[in-house]
């Protein structure tokens, strides 16, 4: 999202080194409960949001 900023010289990177680590988002709703259309719109939102901006991240399952 930023790169035509930086290409256009809007937005400067000051710290090249500095990242910070994924965190997991979650978004929850009751099962078994009608979903709102404005809730509906937003989940696929975030969704759609994550998946182009954010790597996948699969926890694996911790067996006994």
């Amino acid at each position: 999202m930023s790169k035509p900023y930086e290409a256009r010289g809007e937005l400067v990177r000051l710290f090249e080194d500095w990242h910070l680590d994924p965190m997991p988002i979650y978004v929850a709703f009751p099962p078994n409960r009608h979903i709102s259309f404005k809730l509906r719109v937003f989940i696929d939102w975030v969704a759609e949001l994550m998946a182009q901006h954010a790597p996948i991240m699969i926890r694996e399952a911790s067996g006994p």
